[in-house]
């Protein structure tokens, strides 16, 4: 049985987040965490999204940031 992990809200930088470097971080998680992700070039989705940010100051400056949405499929877990 498939289970899917979601990431919301990562930043489109590629300066600071390249998609090789998220990849990584996901598969290096996932390692630590016990789960299974069989191939990782087709198991880990990016899609593109926007999420709105208010400023702080006077609470009605509303900007939309571009994100990115990570779908992970897990093939399952490890156990001890």
């Amino acid at each position: 049985m498939d289970h899917l992990l979601m990431i919301d809200k990562v930043p489109i930088d590629e300066s600071l987040y390249p998609k090789a470097w998220l990849v990584d971080q996901i598969i290096r998680m996932c390692k630590k965490h016990y789960a299974r992700i069989l191939d990782p070039s087709q198991d880990i989705y990016f899609e593109e999204d926007e999420y709105e940010v208010i400023d702080s100051k006077d609470g009605e400056s509303v900007s939309k940031q571009k994100c990115y949405k990570i779908a992970v499929i897990l093939d399952g877990w490890d156990h001890l």
